[in-house]
C-alpha cells in the first residue's frame, strides 16, 4: 500500500472520530420528552428526543376519514357505471353517457388514491417525531428542552449536537 493512501485513511480516521453531527427535527411540535443529557454516550438508533404527535395523529384520522367517504363514493359510483355499461351493452345507452360515469369513476379512484398518498405522508412525520441518533457518539449539546416548541417543518431545527466516536 502505498504512503499516502497510508496517510489519508489515518487523516480519514482521526477526522472521524471528532465530527460533529448535527441532529435536526423536520416536524413541528411541542418537545415532550428529551432522553438525554449533554455527555450522555449514546449507540446509533437511540431514542434522544420525542416530539408530541398529536397533531399527526389528528391529521391521520381525518384522512382515515375521508378515506371512508371516499370509498363509500366508489361504491356507488362503481355500481352505477356497472349498470350503465350493462346497458349500454344491449344497445340501450348512449357511449357518451357510460363515458361520463367512467369519468366519475376515473375521478372518485384518483381521490382515493390521493388520500391514501396523504395518510403515507402523515404516518411518515409522524415516525420523525421520534428522534433518534445517527451514530453512536457522546452528546456534545442540548439545543432544546422539554416543553419547548420545535418547527421543522419551514427550516430543519437542530435539536443535538452529538461528537461521533468510532
Amino acid at each position: 500500500m502505498a504512503l499516502w493512501t497510508v496517510v489519508l485513511t489515518l487523516l480519514l480516521s482521526l477526522a472521524s472520530l471528532s465530527a460533529e453531527i448535527k441532529v435536526y427535527a423536520v416536524v413541528m411540535g411541542k418537545v415532550q420528552k428529551v432522553f438525554v443529557k449533554e455527555g450522555d454516550r449514546v449507540k446509533k438508533g437511540e431514542l434522544l428526543v420525542k416530539i408530541e404527535d398529536r397533531l399527526y395523529e389528528a391529521k391521520r384520522k381525518q384522512f382515515l376519514g375521508r378515506l371512508k367517504a371516499a370509498k363509500g363514493s366508489l361504491y356507488k359510483v362503481k355500481r352505477d357505471y356497472d349498470r350503465l355499461k350493462e346497458l349500454f351493452d344491449r344497445d340501450l345507452l348512449s357511449l357518451t353517457r357510460l363515458e361520463d360515469q367512467k369519468a366519475k369513476l376515473d375521478e372518485v379512484e384518483g381521490r382515493i388514491d390521493e388520500i391514501k398518498a396523504k395518510i403515507e405522508e402523515v404516518e411518515v412525520l409522524k415516525s420523525y417525531t421520534e428522534i433518534r441518533s445517527p451514530v453512536k457518539g457522546r452528546v456534545k449539546a442540548l439545543l432544546v428542552e422539554e416543553g419547548s416548541y420545535v418547527n421543522g417543518v419551514q427550516v430543519p431545527h437542530a435539536v443535538v449536537i452529538i461528537e461521533k466516536s468510532p
